[in-house]
């Protein structure tokens, strides 16, 4: 319930491949346990990547079974 965050946070529910915000629009992104359920992880991690400003974070805590690399083009 986003009534219920401090003033600057939001939470949002979506498919990780298409997540509904402008490009560089995010200081920082959080996930828990979710990788395993994407069927894209190349797409879902593009798209991280794009709304994340550069500067910013991604956290992401998993227990990813299967192997994934990821190579950005800019730092983040």
């Amino acid at each position: 319930d986003n009534a219920t965050l401090p003033e600057g946070l939001r939470l949002l529910e979506g498919a990780a491949e298409s997540i509904p915000l402008p490009d560089d629009c995010a200081d920082f992104l959080s996930m828990g346990y979710a990788l395993r359920h994407i069927s894209d992880l190349e797409v879902a991690f593009r798209e991280f990547h794009r709304v994340v400003a550069p500067g910013g974070a991604i956290c992401i805590h998993t227990a990813l079974t299967r192997p994934f690399a990821f190579n950005s083009k800019r730092p983040l």
